[in-house]
């Protein structure tokens, strides 16, 4: 059985870390101030994860450590990233410091392999209910956003396509915290909230 208090923080941490995520797309916030809400926005996602790994728990150990350990990892590079551009004083117009772009894409593609390992997972247990769905299509959007911010540091894509898909990968991790939710409350014994 899953443990029911990691369960229910990861769905308002889910939330709240999108909605983070989510802040300098919709506010015109300087670079400093993006990096600062960087740190707690990583720390919510890193509940998420825990939460989901938690949610998805039934019996064998099937590599979910590894992927929630891959994941952690991930957040903890991408956090040193952040850490390391604020303290650096990284502009979006200057040139980002080699050791922290390392950190930003090993962090990335570790969060995105850790994450999909957790979506199987769900998938397969059904770990989210009807809502299951929404791990694996997190999953493949910040895959596709990883995808597409390296081809788009290439010249490849326009900013503007990047952009759209972080859109999509961040309202895709708001609606892999509604299934977390919605499917904790119908295990709490409440009416499901769609129906």
């Amino acid at each position: 059985m899953y443990n029911e208090n990691l369960s229910r923080l990861s769905a308002p941490a889910v939330a709240f870390g999108g909605l983070l995520w989510l802040l300098p797309w919709v506010t015109n916030l300087n670079q400093s101030i993006q990096f600062i809400l960087t740190i707690p926005a990583l720390i919510l996602t890193g509940l998420g994860l825990v939460g989901l790994s938690a949610r998805s728990q039934s019996g064998a150990e099937d590599g979910r450590s590894l992927a929630l350990t891959a994941g952690l990892l991930g957040l903890l590079l991408i956090m040193a990233s952040a850490v390391g551009g604020l303290v650096t004083g990284v502009e979006s117009n200057s040139a980002v410091p080699v050791i922290i772009r390392a950190f930003l894409g090993i962090g990335m593609l570790l969060f995105v392999l850790g994450l999909t390992g957790l979506s199987i997972a769900v998938s397969q247990r059904k770990a989210l209910g009807d809502w299951s769905f929404t791990a694996p299509v997190a999953a493949l959007t910040m895959l596709a956003y990883v995808v597409s911010i390296v081809f788009g540091t290439a010249g490849v894509v326009s900013a503007s396509l990047v952009d759209m898909v972080g859109m999509a990968a961040i309202v895709s991790w708001l609606l892999l915290g509604f299934g977390l939710w919605t499917s904790q409350a119908t295990a709490d014994g409440e009416p499901n909230l769609m129906g």
